[in-house]
């Protein structure tokens, strides 16, 4: 199995580096690899993202498509 986490910052990479460590704790069958975001994401946060779309702006530039459906889906 692989985890793919995505990285902004330092404290980014300090919080998920923290995660590897209980995840291989838990279990040795998990491979964790990091992905730096691009520039123009670095300061897209999930929760803004959440917070846009509940008042119906259009964050079709801050997600995947796949996500952005996902997401129209579930309202």
């Amino acid at each position: 199995s692989i985890l793919v986490r995505g990285i902004r910052n330092s404290a980014d990479y300090n919080y998920e580096s923290e995660l590897l460590l209980a995840n291989s704790l838990i279990t040795n069958t998990v491979e964790t690899f990091f992905m730096n975001a691009r520039p123009e994401l670095i300061s897209v946060k999930s929760s803004l993202v959440k917070e846009l779309f509940g008042y119906s702006v259009d964050i079709s530039s801050l997600v995947t498509p796949n996500v952005y459906e996902a997401m129209k889906r579930g309202q």
